[in-house]
């Protein structure tokens, strides 16, 4: 009898399993930056719960839409059942507890309470087929789940808001050098693994020192502005255009060719040296040198930007891609400089002078 009750008394002692392992789950996403990364990583501790069953995340996009991340076991078709159990006619937006008596009775869902403003994170939770007793027990444990996971979410989108801040340029808005060089490297691995072409231009604006000498600083950084983002809208949308310091800019064409990418610059040189550049002191033209060089010519990713530079400044040197674009304003004229000769073994890309 002793015996018995012992052994009695050591099962009711046994601790029963309440949910996901939170410190295990808190370990998970520690150093987690990216969103994608924190809900996969959550989703994967989510999956060994003792309890079983399968499970999904909820994004907040904005207001109470949210995208589905969906770990193994259950579909968006089940998510749109369980939206429409909560009866709501938009299936992203699940923000109330399920009605009485839904078809996808075995779900459970929990958000942060505490969130006014809608939760960042909804945890969907589907007991094993059969099993549902314990699915009320488990929402404490599940309101702790979504808790910890949307402060991680917040974290990590506060980081990625934080690093594109860092990859922008301040003045012109474009990508900065750090940004430019971190994109190329993104397209050169890309590329090696598609086989795909990328070219890079390297970019200087005729006529920007003179604004500066004459018109002022305050007009430099206008003109730098609004070149900026003429160029940005002229290029092609999968093009990346960054500042890489002054008046010099690096573009990078991905699926480009060499030839295609001397097109590029040739249209985009056009297209800067008849418009209008206006500023609080005047208006100027600005024209535009450019160097180009394109893994299609064997070129190692480092060696894409250091010829394309180098091809830039030897155009440079005897004259620039065009004629040195006069000032608009009245009180100062700028002669065109001379035209320049094609030099006998120019690189590809570098000798083709830039029309009006």
């Amino acid at each position: 009898m002793a015996n018995h009750v012992a052994s009695r008394s050591q099962a009711t002692s046994r601790p029963v399993p309440t949910g996901p392992d939170l410190v295990e789950l808190a370990l998970s996403l520690v150093g987690r930056t990216d969103p994608a990364e924190v809900l996969g990583s959550a989703l994967d501790v989510l999956a060994t719960n003792p309890h079983g069953g399968a499970w999904a995340l909820l994004r907040r996009i904005d207001g109470d839409r949210y995208e589905a991340v969906v770990g193994d076991g259950p579909g968006h078709e089940d998510l749109r059942r369980l939206a429409d159990a909560a009866g709501n006619d938009a299936w992203l937006a699940v923000n109330r507890p399920l009605a009485p008596g839904a078809r996808l009775g075995r779900a459970v869902w929990c958000a942060d309470p505490d969130s006014a403003d809608g939760p960042d994170v909804v945890v969907v939770w589907w007991p094993p087929l059969g099993d549902r007793r314990r699915a009320p027990t488990l929402r404490r444990s599940l309101v702790n789940v979504a808790r910890l996971i949307g402060k991680a979410l917040a974290a990590s989108v506060s980081f990625q808001s934080l690093l594109a801040l860092s990859c922008r340029d301040p003045l012109t808005g474009v990508l900065n050098r750090r940004g430019i060089l971190g994109a190329l490297d993104h397209e050169l691995a890309r590329a090696d693994r598609a086989g795909s072409p990328v070219s890079v231009l390297f970019l200087d604006l005729n006529g920007f020192k003179f604004v500066n000498d004459r018109l002022g600083h305050r007009a430099g950084d206008e003109a730098l502005i609004a070149a900026s983002r003429l160029l940005a809208q002229e290029m092609r949308s999968a093009d990346l255009l960054g500042r890489i310091g002054g008046d010099e800019m690096l573009a990078v064409l991905p699926d480009t060719g060499l030839r295609s990418a001397c097109r590029i610059a040739r249209r985009l040189g056009r297209k800067l040296y008849a418009t209008p550049i206006h500023t609080s002191a005047g208006s100027a033209r600005l024209g535009l040198t450019y160097g180009a060089a394109g893994l299609d010519e064997g070129l190692a990713g480092p060696a894409l930007v250091e010829t394309a530079d180098r091809r830039m400044l030897y155009r440079k040197q005897r004259g620039g891609n065009t004629r040195q674009p006069p000032l608009l304003c009245p009180t100062v004229a700028l002669g065109p400089a001379a035209r320049p000769a094609s030099p006998v073994g120019a690189p590809v890309g570098t000798h083709a002078r830039m029309e009006r």
